[in-house]
């Protein structure tokens, strides 16, 4: 994938909208998930840049190996986990698809999304955060399907959101999937962090028999949230959505010229996005 730009704020302007403990609105319907926040780009006043926001808190876990020995995080290994963890999203989920504005408007023609993904351990850098990441230690030799993250549970309790996703050390790494397109064995390469980080942020598995299942995209085997790693313009629409209610919030108050529909690329939204 070629280089993305890097996008500045224009932070002297502060942010237009803000909003902490986003809901997601589709799919999973998880709360309180991330924070957004739009602002204007530096440097170029009709560009706007979204930025989604998540503190998830790690844990890291040791392993046994099958023949008894013990498999250890040595050192900084858990720092470096998550610094690339962070990487990993923040590049791969940012900047896939400009949202656009129904008509012309006082604010944006465009509006980019950018991910910022903060791990902590021990003290929290924000006091709102939903994540909690567990990262088991395995070895790369015993690393098979039996070994790819997953979700482990999502429940609710008297305090809010428990939130809770299990990953395991090799899934930084891509695995290779086998499915059948058309009467042909074809492979397909995804990092499993990729996914996992869609159900974060509400998605829905999209390949059959998946736990929580969204039955709409059973042929779209490239999708990050079936085999592959393409982020659709589908999995921006709840981003749209929101940008959407708070410029209908302005058209309400009465500043601006009126409400604005928002949708990825200028197409989708979660009219038609079947999240």
């Amino acid at each position: 994938m070629p280089a993305k730009p890097t996008l500045l704020l224009d932070v002297t302007r502060g942010p237009l909208f803000e909003q902490r403990n986003v809901n997601a609105p589709a799919g999973l319907k998880t709360p309180g998930v991330y924070n957004l926040a739009l602002f204007w780009e530096s440097g170029k006043s009709r560009r706007g840049v979204l930025t989604v926001d998540i503190a998830p808190r790690f844990s890291f876990f040791r392993s046994r190996k099958p023949y008894g020995s013990l498999l250890e995080w040595a050192g900084d290994q858990p720092d470096l986990f998550m610094k690339s963890f962070s990487r990993t999203i923040e590049s791969w989920w940012s900047q896939a698809h400009p949202i656009l504005p129904s008509r012309r408007n006082s604010w944006f023609d465009e509006i980019n999304v950018v991910f910022a993904v903060v791990p902590w351990t021990t003290t929290p850098l924000v006091t709102e955060t939903r994540w909690s990441v567990t990262v088991t230690k395995v070895d790369p030799v015993d690393y098979t399907k039996g070994f790819e993250g997953k979700v482990s549970k999502v429940s609710i309790d008297r305090a809010g959101a428990d939130l809770e996703v299990t990953l395991y050390s090799r899934d930084l790494d891509p695995i290779v999937r086998d499915r059948i397109v058309r009467g042909v064995s074809t492979k397909f390469e995804q990092r499993p962090v990729l996914h996992e980080f869609g159900h974060i942020i509400g998605l829905r598995d999209e390949y059959p028999g998946g736990r929580a299942r969204n039955p709409n995209w059973p042929e779209d085997l490239e999708s990050v949230m079936f085999s592959g790693e393409k982020i659709r313009e589908r999995h921006y629409a709840p981003f749209a959505h929101w940008l959407t209610r708070q410029f209908a919030s302005l058209s309400l108050s009465g500043i601006g010229d009126g409400s604005v529909v928002w949708k990825v690329r200028g197409r989708t939204d979660l009219n038609n996005a079947l999240l």
